[in-house]
């Protein structure tokens, strides 16, 4: 199965605040900060990350309640790469990061 990571988690991880500003499902969700502006169409399996565009294989999903994006994904918009095994997920950044 795909490990997913939620949007919420993306948002801090970019170092920055974000501001949900609406929509349903089948509608854009925008998420907007000073470093950070994710674009979610609906069910579609593509995300926009500061105007570039990313495959997300199935699309967003919401788990508990949480929006979440593939973490293959949420990776490649920070430039990283994902390390997956069956019960989790690590970003990998660069040190130039920590």
């Amino acid at each position: 199965g795909e490990i997913y990571i939620p949007v919420q988690a993306l948002c801090r991880f970019a170092g920055t605040s974000i501001g949900f500003e609406g929509g349903t499902p089948e509608d854009v969700l925008y998420y907007s900060g000073s470093r950070l502006r994710l674009e979610i169409y609906g069910k579609d399996e593509y995300v926009s990350a500061n105007g570039r565009y990313f495959y997300a294989p199935g699309g967003a999903v919401e788990i508990d309640g949480r929006l979440c994006l593939p973490a293959d994904t949420a990776a490649r918009i920070f430039s990283c790469r994902a390390q997956v095994d069956r019960e989790a997920a690590w970003i990998l950044t660069p040190r130039s990061w920590r």
